[in-house]
């Protein structure tokens, strides 16, 4: 049996292709609800250095934000919508003391220190995470 290298190659470059684009696709862009939003706080007010704060729905994200300061100029801001409910309407709670945010609906623990990082499932991914700026002594906030 005789194999056309140059038909072989055209069909199978394409599939590989195909199938390495959907097998490396992160679920995590597709779960969590994209919203456009801008908030601006007082640095100086928010946190002090390891330590984190809950801004409710109202001030941006899908179900509002956790914001953990990592130094005086870094902040991190983070959706407090589970990553394992994305549609659902249980927003995480955090632990100021351990620096984690549980799901009430599915016990995920997520650790806040750590990037939102997951460090209990059922959740697969990390929680969301938003650009943070520091403008003179205004924390800015924003997706």
């Amino acid at each position: 049996m005789h194999f056309n290298k140059s038909k072989i190659k055209k069909i199978l470059i394409p599939g590989v292709l195909l199938f390495l684009a959907i097998a490396c696709k992160s679920d995590y862009f597709d779960v969590i609800p994209n919203v456009s939003f801008n908030v601006y706080l007082s640095a100086n007010e928010v946190l002090s250095i390891g330590t984190g704060s809950v801004i409710t729905k109202d001030g941006g994200g899908v179900k509002g934000l956790i914001i953990y300061k990592l130094s005086e100029t870094e902040f991190q801001a983070f959706d407090r919508l589970c990553t394992n409910y994305p549609l659902d309407t249980a927003a995480v709670v955090i632990d100021k003391v351990s620096m984690t945010a549980t799901c009430p609906k599915c016990k995920s623990v997520f650790q806040i220190n750590l990037y939102g990082q997951v460090n209990k499932g059922p959740a697969k991914y990390a929680l969301k995470q938003y650009q943070t700026a520091l403008v003179g002594g205004r924390l800015d906030i924003w997706n």
